[in-house]
């Protein structure tokens, strides 16, 4: 890129009304940005936040001929649940603060202002999605990345040595702290593991969920044999930087197991979703047909 431009967050430590002006001088900028640029293609990955549903509106509005793009986010694209849908105030606030372009876009990457989705298991999407044009992401040029020096660099900006994740025997993704509220049973699964874990004395790299406000929740910084990865590093890019995968690798329903899949054709991975109390049609077909185990008891975990 030429150019990089970082719009404020709305997440971490901001009350509603900060979050919602924040959005709203995003949405300008994005106005402002499209009426002084050529727009061709304008890629989304939530299509549902505010300022992703501006680009795709300006751009649209003002370039006939641009393509709204959404790029497959977590597995949103997979599942079969309906997300609820927001209250009649809400989206009477939402269109009269924003403007009446705002949708209530509850389902990712079905927007009419979508006209491409890319994913990386096209044969696997939602039945909702179906109707658009489907582009799978192209792997090789994904791992292209690794002898890129720019890549490499990344890690030295956030002083990690990739060499850290070699030979590591197991591989947890952490679900975020706040599916304990929804899923009593997560604390409890999670526990289990570990201990498995730690009886078995094998190497083990744990990885936040990026958005993760708990400093280390499961509290395995200062144990021996756990590396905690950088919350900031997308999985996938320690997927590519690694020279070959960690024995085991063990997640609940995140899209990370799929890519992981995806990039490790030969690797063990299983999804203790099930132990936790989380089930999707979709998701655990999906996961089947990948060979990505479920399971349901600590027992049936086994390190080939």
């Amino acid at each position: 890129f030429t150019n990089v431009i970082c719009l404020p967050g709305a997440h971490k430590g901001r009350n509603i009304f900060e979050k919602i002006f924040t959005r709203k001088k995003n949405a300008i900028f994005l106005q402002a940005f499209v009426a002084n640029h050529n727009i061709k293609n304008v890629f989304v990955g939530n299509n549902s936040r505010i300022e992703a549903q501006a680009a795709l509106h300006y751009a649209k509005k003002m370039h006939p001929n641009c393509k709204g793009v959404y790029m497959e986010d977590g597995t949103a694209a997979y599942r079969s649940e309906l997300p609820a849908r927001r209250k009649f105030l809400t989206k009477f606030f939402y269109k009269l603060f924003f403007g009446l372009w705002w949708q209530d876009e509850n389902i990712l990457g079905v927007s009419p202002r979508i006209d491409i989705c890319q994913v990386i298991f096209p044969e696997f999407v939602r039945a909702e999605l179906k109707a658009k044009q489907i582009v799978a992401v192209n792997k090789e040029n994904m791992l292209q990345i690794r002898n890129d020096k720019a890549f490499m660099e990344y890690f030295d900006f956030l002083h990690f040595n990739t060499r850290a994740i070699e030979n590591i025997d197991v591989l947890l993704i952490s679900p975020h702290s706040d599916m304990e509220k929804e899923y009593p049973r997560l604390e409890e699964a999670i526990d289990v593991v570990l201990s498995h874990i730690e009886n078995n004395k094998l190497r083990l790299a744990v990885k936040y969920h990026p958005r993760e406000l708990l400093n280390d929740f499961l509290l395995q910084k200062d144990k021996k044999n756990v590396l905690v990865l950088p919350r900031a590093i997308p999985l996938e890019l320690f997927y590519v930087a690694s020279s070959k995968p960690p024995k085991l690798i063990i997640g609940g329903h995140s899209t990370a197991l799929l890519t992981a899949r995806w990039i490790f054709p030969e690797a063990q991975i299983i999804s203790i979703a099930p132990l936790f109390g989380y089930y999707d049609l979709n998701i655990f077909e999906t996961f089947r047909k990948k060979n990505i185990h479920l399971i349901s008891s600590v027992h049936d975990i086994k390190i080939a």
